[in-house]
């Protein structure tokens, strides 16, 4: 049975940022602090996104077209959602977290896709985050720059279980299970 730390552990981003900048290395000159706004960004700036978690159905307009969260369209403050905002930098790996303890993705919607931009408008696909019965406590987000515009942002979902067969840590009579690759926290 689970203890109640491990059912308040807090969600974990791995943030990578990747990008094709040929700039020279300067100060941060990016003054947009809003996901919903467009920039462009330099090496050693940094960058505003969001991770909105709802229903996976929201995330989508007329049950088909995947719209940004920022698009008026989808309606997610109608739809008991939440999102969060991060700024890490441009051409570095961040470790980002939510505290749970507070908040439970399972109470709005169990998925989350992560956005930034407007016109230029980037966002992820749906990612499951939590239910009544499990809940990923780990997760890898790269983020994709071309000439200083965010392209493409994707959850990366293998190697973090890889990993943790490989060091026998992801075993279900251990404290976490594995489940197509998710790394997932131990049944409520």
């Amino acid at each position: 049975m689970a203890t109640i730390t491990a059912l308040k552990a807090p969600l974990v981003f791995l943030v990578t940022i990747a990008s094709t900048l040929f700039l020279v290395k300067s100060a941060n000159t990016n003054k947009v602090y809003s996901p919903c706004l467009d920039t462009t960004v330099q090496v050693s700036d940094a960058f505003t996104f969001a991770i909105a978690f709802s229903s996976t159905k929201s995330f989508f307009f007329n049950n088909s077209l995947e719209l940004s969260p920022c698009d008026r369209r989808l309606d997610l403050t109608n739809q008991n959602s939440q999102i969060s905002v991060f700024r890490p930098k441009v051409d570095e790996i961040s470790l980002l977290t939510i505290n749970t303890s507070s908040f439970s993705p399972s109470d709005h919607g169990g998925y989350m896709v992560a956005f930034a931009g407007r016109k230029y408008a980037a966002r992820s696909k749906p990612a499951f985050v939590a239910n009544s019965t499990y809940s990923v406590t780990s997760f890898t987000l790269v983020l994709e720059f071309k000439k200083g515009r965010l392209q493409n942002l994707y959850w990366k979902r293998d190697g973090l279980c890889k990993m943790f067969r490989k060091l026998k840590l992801c075993l279900p009579q251990q404290s976490g299970l594995c489940i197509k690759n998710t790394q997932l926290q131990t049944p409520r």
